[in-house]
């Protein structure tokens, strides 16, 4: 199949500037050389497994953390759902204050403006389920109003507003991401935010989505390739459903092997991804092009469990306690599910951030969480900082964004003498 990014090397297009014995004549100083052009690499890898990803043979995302920063400890930050996670990572917004609740992506509407809205379902009168299968909704205790809410500037939004543009490319049955950025239902292709973002859907099904996902890969090679006319996107995102529909159909778990396989199969593309930045690298330093500084960023929404390793009571605390689990896409039929907010396999994710010369290499300590990752994003595309405001998160990879080491802590303990 083909599948091409409609006119992208003109929505995209940033000509480099010419040297200055071109601009300006041989006889005048050398102008000093621009600073590298920030851009980012954004991939959301749906339904992996933290502990499944680090016993695959992964070895591209683990060399990705390994030379970069990274955290294996974060939460989700409320329901283990798709829909409410990718939420707060593409807004910044942390789940409890923003109206996805579900994956009932029926509740998403566009008004005329072209503003997501979201009806919120009055989930929290609900009673607490047992085993932690409640979500943090629920919590609350309160309900949610009935009344269609705006949905939270994406990334993509804040970084049109200032001038960037943006590709988002996902591939799967699930078209819950492109939703949430403004696509149109069951839209091949959109394009979004006055032209600066496009959207490019690969629908397929899961026995399709091997191949699906690599034909996306594909074209964001293309873009990655287009140095001369420069049609590549200041944010290239992808959305990858491989790891999420295999853990669906075959169960989320190291002991899996259909599920192994999947990260395995999606690890590849990111080093497909990798090698096509190192190329545009030296393509662009033969072409005396400016340098640019690639952020990339790995992360993904929740994890799950294998229904064949539940407990009875945890499964039946999960099958029939929260409703906001299975509106939308019913898990109960399913080999493997996701939701509980109690269970560290269902809620525990990762955030890897690497490439850039700016970040604080190593592990990100405490964790950081989900609402962290737009400011990251922001920080590095506009240093300025004015695109952030209003989000709660921090940009917590940069050498410049470490918490400091409390006076207390900040030398080790003396040793005590010899018990007399």
């Amino acid at each position: 199949k083909q599948h091409p990014l409609p006119s992208s090397a003109a929505l995209f297009s940033h000509r480099a500037m010419p040297d200055s014995a071109e601009a300006g004549g041989s006889d005048r100083e050398p102008s000093p050389p621009p600073p590298p052009r920030s851009r980012v690499l954004l991939m959301l890898l749906d339904g992996c497994r933290v502990d499944a990803m680090l016993a695959a043979e992964a070895p591209h995302l683990k060399r990705l953390a390994k030379t970069g920063t990274f955290s294996f400890h974060v939460h989700c930050g409320g329901l283990a759902l798709s829909a409410p996670s990718w939420a707060t990572l593409l807004t910044g917004v942390p789940q409890d204050e923003h109206p996805v609740t579900t994956n009932d992506l029926d509740l998403l509407t566009l008004d005329a403006q072209g503003r997501v809205l979201v009806t919120p379902v009055p989930a929290c009168v609900c009673a607490p389920a047992p085993q932690g299968a409640m979500c943090a909704n629920f919590r609350r205790g309160r309900t949610l109003r009935a009344e269609p809410q705006v949905m939270p500037a994406t990334v993509f939004s804040r970084v049109a507003e200032a001038g960037l543009s943006s590709a988002l490319l996902t591939v799967g049955s699930w078209e819950g991401v492109g939703r949430l950025c403004g696509a149109p239902p069951e839209a091949a292709s959109a394009m979004l935010e006055g032209g600066r973002l496009v959207v490019r859907h690969f629908r397929c099904q899961l026995a399709e989505e091997e191949r699906e996902t690599a034909a996306a890969v594909d074209v964001a090679l293309e873009l990655l390739e287009d140095v001369d006319q420069d049609g590549c996107p200041d944010v290239l995102a992808m959305y990858l459903h491989l790891i999420d529909g295999n853990g669906h159909a075959f169960g989320f778990g190291t002991e899996v092997p259909e599920y192994d396989a999947a990260i395995e199969q999606v690890d590849r593309q990111v080093g497909r991804l990798v090698t096509g930045l190192d190329r545009r690298a030296h393509r662009l330093e033969e072409s005396r092009c400016p340098a640019e500084d690639w952020l990339v960023v790995a992360t993904t929404d929740h994890g799950g469990s294998a229904r064949a390793r539940m407990p009875r009571e945890m499964w039946r605390g999960f099958a029939e306690g929260c409703g906001c689990v299975h509106k939308g896409i019913p898990q109960t039929d399913l080999r493997g599910v996701h939701g509980l907010r109690d269970l560290p396999q269902h809620y525990q994710t990762f955030q890897i951030f690497a490439r850039s010369r700016s970040l604080d290499l190593g592990e990100m300590l405490p964790a950081p969480k989900p609402e962290d990752v737009v400011p990251a994003l922001l920080q590095h595309l506009l240093p300025q900082g004015a695109a952030t405001q209003g989000l709660l998160g921090k940009a917590r990879c940069f050498a410049a964004t470490v918490p400091a080491i409390p006076s207390d802590m900040a030398e080790p303990p003396k040793k005590r003498g010899r018990k007399e």
